[in-house]
């Protein structure tokens, strides 16, 4: 009875072991929910972009850029010296640098409530 149960709880272990590490991202960062909102201004040399946040709770927030940051303008490929005043963006971030920016000219739909 002992060997059962202790097979029993080794088993649930291992499963539960499976579980949490199926959640966290392979390459151990957190991902970060993305930011939306209106382009303010664009940094001349391309190394941010200040926007303002969408919601309840607005407010300006700069993002950091770099080389490797990709960007799309409505739909397609793009250079950060692209980005305008007033674009409507959505940007992903990683270690604190977006990753992308996808950025388009009209208001983008809202998600319909479920």
């Amino acid at each position: 009875m002992k060997v059962w149960m202790s097979a029993i709880v080794a088993l649930l272990i291992c499963g539960l072991v499976g579980v949490v590490q199926a959640k966290a991202p392979a390459d151990g960062k957190k991902k970060e929910k993305p930011v939306r909102g209106q382009i303010v201004s664009v940094a001349a040399d391309g190394t941010s972009v200040v926007i303002m946040t969408a919601g309840k709770t607005a407010s300006e927030m700069t993002i950091t850029t770099d080389a490797k940051t990709k960007v799309t303008v409505d739909g397609a490929d793009a250079k950060l010296t692209d980005l305008k005043k007033d674009f409507y963006v959505q940007v992903t971030s990683g270690s604190g640098v977006a990753t992308t920016i996808t950025a388009t000219t009209a208001k983008p739909d809202k998600k319909p409530k479920a």
